[in-house]
Parts: structure tokens; sequence; C-alpha cells
């Protein structure tokens, strides 16, 4: 009996083949998984120090923009006060202004006035009272002196020295002195005994330079014999303030006469000098 030919395989289920071809690419996957998991894993920490530097960045960038809202506020608020200050300024410069025309007016008023004045007053006692009359009718509302003439303590001493001719004191066919005359030093200061007002400021006759201050307490106090005045007529001046200057070329000390009047009278000044160490001269009475 001739042998039989030997059989061929049986081809495989359809369902077998699946599981075959599914466990190969299993194990073809596998390998590439394990390795992104492994580049990941090494991965994470730069990842997240990135994201970190990105948070870190991102609070800084709001902080700056914070801080910029509010310096933006505080230069908003700075250029407000320039530009009110900068109106202040304007209106205070306008007003220096207008007080600095109107007292160049009141300049030339009271220049006019003293020369007026000196035109009409005949002598030195008129002109003080000439220019108290003045005073008063430019200052009606200004109240009239009372009580005593009595020099007040606190008055300093216009220039010091010694007193060479006292207060009535009467040069021969003269009248009475209404003042003392001081010889000073050469070259010495004259300065306001009180806080007052320049009424005159200039030359008179042969008085040479006559300045009259209406001082507080309704006074007014006269003086002649000084090379220089260094005030105008209007100008305040405080206790003590150099008004005038005595000169300093004279061969002999040189003489400052100084008056005090009170309401149009005038008054002894003597006791006031005295107390502020101006001593008569030998046959010299103070007042």
């Amino acid at each position: 009996m001739p042998p039989r030919a030997p059989r061929s395989a049986t081809p495989a289920a359809p369902t077998e083949s699946s599981i075959i071809a599914a466990a190969f690419a299993q194990r073809r996957v596998e390998p590439r998984a394990t390795r992104a998991s492994i580049v990941a894993r090494a991965l994470a920490p730069a990842y997240q120090s990135e994201e970190r530097r990105h948070r870190e960045a991102l609070a800084l960038a709001r902080q700056d923009e914070t801080v910029i809202t509010t310096e933006q506020s505080v230069l908003a608020d700075a250029q407000a006060s320039i530009a009110e200050e900068r109106g202040e300024i304007v209106t205070m410069l306008a007003r220096r202004r207008s007080t600095q025309t109107q007292l160049a007016r009141d300049a030339t008023a009271a220049e006019r006035r003293v020369r007026q004045l000196t035109a009409e007053a005949r002598s030195l006692r008129e002109l003080a009272q000439r220019v108290e009359a003045a005073s008063r009718r430019r200052q009606p509302t200004t109240p009239a002196p009372s009580g005593p003439n009595v020099i007040p303590a606190g008055w300093v001493a216009p220039a010091q020295g010694q007193i060479t001719r006292g207060y009535g004191a009467r040069a021969t066919g003269g009248p009475a002195a209404q003042g003392v005359t001081v010889r000073t030093i050469s070259g010495a200061q004259v300065v306001s005994p009180a806080a007052g007002e320049v009424v005159y400021a200039g030359g008179f006759r042969s008085y040479g330079n006559v300045l009259i201050l209406n001082l507080d307490g309704g006074y007014a106090l006269v003086l002649t014999g000084m090379d220089t005045i260094n005030v105008r007529v209007g100008e305040t001046v405080r206790a003590g303030q150099a008004v005038g200057q005595m000169t300093a070329a004279a061969a002999s000390a040189p003489d400052l006469y100084v008056e005090v009047r009170r309401g149009d009278r005038p008054v002894d000044p003597g006791r006031w000098l005295n107390a502020r160490g101006l001593t008569a001269e030998a046959g010299a009475r103070a007042g």
C-alpha cells in the first residue's frame, strides 16, 4: 500500500491570530512607555523650576505695576501742587507789583508834601509843627495823645555822646532851645529811639539834613546835624534801627540836635538821655 502524503498544518483561527498580534504589539509598546516615563520623571524638576520662575516673575510684574500706579498718583499730586504754587506765585507777584506801584505813588506824594513844607516853613520849629499837622490830616483816625508828656523809659538813645547844650538854654538874643545838643564821636551811627514812621527826611535851610519821625504814643522826634540819612519818607522804622550817620570828616566831634515833641508841644528830653548814659558837660544843663 503506498504511503500517504503528509497533511499540511491547519491555519490558525482568527481569534488566535488577534491574540498573538496583540501580544507582539504589547511587547513593542511597553519599552517606549517606560522610556517616556523615565524621561518625564527626569524632566519634572526642570519643569517645576521653570513654572516657579514664571510665577515669581508674574508676582514681581504685579508688584512693579502697583509701584508704577502709586508713583503715577504721587506724580499727579506733585504736578497739581506745583500748578497751585505757580498760581500762588503769580498772584503774589501781581500783588507785589501793585504794592510797589502804590508805594512809588505814596513816595512821590510824600516827596511833594516835603517840598511844599520846606518851602512854607521859615524855621525848624515851624517845620516840625507843619509836619505834625500834615500827619494828623493824613491819619484822622489816630487818637490824640493823652497822659503826661513824659518820654517812655523804653526808648533808646539816638546816639552816644555828651550833652553840650540843654533844653531851654538860650543863645544870645535867641529863643529858648526846644531840644538838646549832643556831641557825638566822628562817624557815630544815629538810631530811632522807638518804632514809628518817617515823615520828613531831607535838607532844610541852614540846618542841613533834618529827620522827623512820628513815634508810637503820639511823639515826634526831630534830629538835625547828620551827614547822611538812611531812610525815606513813608518808611516805617524799628526801635534801634539805624536812620542816619554823623560825619566822619569833621575836624572836631559833630553835634546832633535832638528834639522831642508831643501834641505840638516840645518835651524835655534831658531826663531820658541822662537815664541812657548821656551826661551834660560842665556848664550845660541837661534839662
